[in-house]
């Protein structure tokens, strides 16, 4: 009997032993199937985040390429907007106080992305110094040809009292031709 107990308790503690071991053996893989998986939802965290972060960066850099594009196109007339360059002719010549004409525009063809522009303008000598000057500042890629200043005096009759007294007085003329680089 007691060979028979030693027996039971021997066989008792080998199924246990391999049953320890079978659970140890099956926690191991669960552990190590849990790892992978952590491991592999990590990576593709990492990688959205990455993409995510890459997304707003490139989403920025289009941004401000955009803006580039803009202020380097703001110095070039488009050849389908020359009315809105000759409307800001005009507006330079009323602010310099000055009568500003557009003579011709011509859109030269041997010359790539150029617009030729002459201009006439009438007023005092500092008026028209002034929109000389306003448009060599101008905001666009201007190249000016040619400038002639003539002083003409006009003839001005008042009537004062009755008497008709006839002045002289100085009238500065220009005539200006200029390029233009154009974005067509």
């Amino acid at each position: 009997m007691n060979k028979n107990k030693t027996t039971i308790t021997f066989i008792f503690s080998i199924v246990v032993t391999l049953f320890a071991f079978g659970a140890f053996i099956l926690f191991f893989k669960i552990i190590k199937n849990k790892n992978e998986h952590t491991s592999s939802v990590l990576v593709n965290l990492e990688n959205k985040i990455l993409r995510k972060r890459n997304t707003s960066t490139l989403s920025q850099k289009i941004a401000e390429v955009d803006a580039t594009a803009q202020i380097i196109d703001s110095h070039f007339v488009n050849e389908k907007e020359i009315d809105s360059f000759v409307n800001y002719l005009e507006s330079l010549g009323t602010s310099a106080k000055t009568a500003l004409i557009v003579e011709s525009v011509e859109v030269s063809a041997s010359a790539k992305n150029t617009i030729t522009f002459k201009i006439s303008a009438e007023g005092d000598f500092s008026n028209v110094i002034s929109t000389i000057k306003l448009l060599e500042n101008a905001p666009y890629k201007i190249h000016i040809q040619q400038v002639f200043l003539n002083k003409r005096l006009k003839v001005v009759t008042e009537d004062v009292k009755g008497v008709q007294t006839s002045k002289q007085i100085p009238v500065w003329h220009t005539d200006i031709s200029f390029n233009i680089l154009s974005s067509s």
